[in-house]
């Protein structure tokens, strides 16, 4: 209890310094919320309620991107659309600022991987009123104070360039040993995030930029290098950043629970850590090269899961304190006798894994083969 009270104070004076500066200079600036999307699995639905409605009290205009109109997710998403619209023609929606939710069209990416085409095209396309862009993933469950305070934090510091966050992986109930071992590769690196409120990486699940960093002007060539054969969005934001100094904040209140399949078989567990790992693969210059192939080597002794793991406590209580109206998950929704088998597996599946990723040019992902070349993307399978 006196940990969880000490959690509720930490994020409330986080949500109130937050507040006081965004009010201070006005209202809060506009944002754009950038989500991409590829079909509609178990939990995109609740994960883009929780996007919706998040609390901020500014203008916000929600901007779902697809690669076409024939994606599965378009009908529930348009429908959205049509719900959000009705709200605010009836004076329903209770938030201070206006929102509004468009689809977007990006087409076929040519020369990227489909999502660094969705994210910039999506950029590009968002209302030229806003300060910020928020890129979310749709399996990505947002707190409610999630914008207000990633906003704030960037709105206190002008040395920061970017904010980002942090996933932490939940199994459903029955889930077997793939499953844990597909957590553990996010697990592994909860410890070094949670410890520090600037980082020199980036997930891409998670990322504020002030809109002027992308447009009119790439200014810090970040849409060059997404859309010059690139295949990781925050990878190549992550090293654009380090080659320039540019801050990243990775605030404590920023890490999102991320729901796992429950039936994960040990082949699309292995599909799973071949596309993590051709992304290390993948890089737009020597430096972001480096990064990657660091990032690689340090994957394969991940000896900091099994601290990260006895502070899952913490993780699970801070989780109830940023969405104190939702359910809260207990420690036992977690098999913990799993844990210690899953880094076996990973230790020695790892290493094999990255070697044979090194030797085959090509991935699946979403049902398109990329082909890479010189840690870039040359051809495109359909």
């Amino acid at each position: 209890m006196r940990r969880r009270e000490r959690l509720r104070r930490k994020t409330s004076l986080n949500s109130k310094k937050g507040d006081a500066c965004l009010t201070n200079s006005g209202p809060c600036p506009p944002v754009s919320v950038i989500m991409p999307v590829k079909g509609c699995r178990t939990h995109s639905e609740a994960n883009w309620a929780s996007h919706l409605s998040m609390q901020y009290d500014g203008p916000i205009e929600f901007l779902f991107v697809g690669e076409s109109e024939v994606d599965p997710a378009w009908p529930r998403l348009r429908s959205l659309a049509e719900h959000q619209t009705h709200l605010q023609a009836q004076g329903g929606d209770m938030s201070t600022g206006s929102r509004t939710v468009r689809l977007h069209v990006a087409g076929l990416s040519q020369r990227c991987s489909q999502k660094i085409h969705n994210l910039a095209s999506a950029a590009l396309a968002a209302s030229p009123c806003s300060q910020y862009l928020l890129f979310l993933d749709d399996d990505v469950e947002c707190h409610p104070s999630t914008l207000q305070d990633l906003v704030g934090t960037l709105e206190r510091d002008s040395s920061l360039f970017m904010a980002t966050g942090y996933p932490f992986d939940i199994p459903q109930e029955g889930a077997g040993l793939p499953t844990y071992c597909m957590l553990l590769y996010h697990l592994a690196l909860l410890i070094p995030f949670s410890a520090q409120q600037r980082a020199t990486f980036v997930w891409g699940g998670c990322m504020l930029l002030r809109a002027d960093s992308l447009r009119p002007h790439d200014r810090h060539g970040i849409l060059q290098a997404w859309l010059d054969g690139g295949y990781s969005d925050d990878l190549i934001l992550a090293a654009q950043c380090g080659k320039q100094g540019l801050a990243v904040a990775t605030p404590s209140f920023a890490i999102f629970p991320q729901r796992l399949e429950k039936d994960v078989s040990w082949r699309k567990y292995w599909s799973y850590l071949r596309r993590q790992l051709f992304v290390l693969d993948t890089y737009a210059n020597r430096h972001n090269r480096l990064v990657n192939y660091t990032m690689a080597a340090m994957s394969t002794y991940i000896c900091l899961t099994m601290c990260a793991a006895v502070a899952l406590g913490e993780v699970l209580q801070l989780l109830a304190v940023l969405s104190p109206a939702r359910p809260p998950i207990p420690v036992s929704a977690f098999r913990l006798a799993y844990l210690l088998p899953a880094l076996l597996v990973l230790c020695m599946l790892m290493p094999c894994c990255f070697a044979y990723t090194l030797l085959q040019p090509a991935v699946v992902w979403s049902g398109t083969r990329y082909f890479k070349s010189k840690g870039k993307v040359v051809r495109i399978e359909r």
